[in-house]
């Protein structure tokens, strides 16, 4: 069973948190949000795709926890760094873009510094609908961040995500075809 800063999902169901985001949080949390979205769209339009739910449980059910991601590092508290890590923790294992969703991998202990808390996330089962949207958010994260897409796969490929050989093909050509 997994658990996450030490209490199973259904412990942390019923858990009290006292940190609450403030509104302010919360809007620029959104804002910051739709933008992204609209650059994952940029780049799947280069496909005639579109995602327009893309990463909405993060301005639903999921945006007490992510408005975290507005405050400064260095500010947030344990347990305010506790929560955008549980909420990090059910999107990736909930949204289908994530390889995270597709593993078996036991996942425990996992946090935003260590995705991979038990070693490397077997993502080969991950088809390729749900990569090319993986796609579309490493292209927009890399434009966001001033990176590339390319850097990334090096950096993550076999290290914190397992892919096939026909996977990481698939990947570095859906790269070529999006990415200026």
């Amino acid at each position: 069973m997994t658990k996450i800063h030490g209490f199973t999902l259904a412990e942390l169901a019923e858990k009290d948190f006292n940190s609450k985001p403030s509104d302010e949080l919360k809007e620029q949390f959104i804002e910051r949000t739709n933008r992204h979205i609209a650059l994952v769209n940029k780049y799947a339009a280069k496909l005639g795709l579109s995602y327009p739910n893309h990463d909405a449980s993060k301005l639903s059910v999921l945006l007490d926890g992510y408005a975290f991601f507005s405050k400064p590092e260095e500010e947030r508290n344990e347990e305010e760094n506790m929560i955008l890590d549980i909420a990090t923790y059910i999107h990736v294992t909930q949204a289908p873009h994530h390889p995270e969703y597709w593993t078996s991998t036991d996942l425990s202990g996992f946090t935003r510094k260590n995705f991979t808390p038990n070693g490397i996330v077997d993502a080969t089962e991950m088809p390729e609908d749900a990569l090319t949207e993986m796609l579309m958010d490493w292209a927009s994260m890399s434009e966001e961040f001033g990176n590339s897409p390319f850097e990334w796969f090096n950096k993550v490929n076999g290290t914190r995500w397992l892919f096939t050989s026909e996977q990481q093909k698939f990947i570095l050509d859906t790269l070529e075809k999006i990415w200026e």
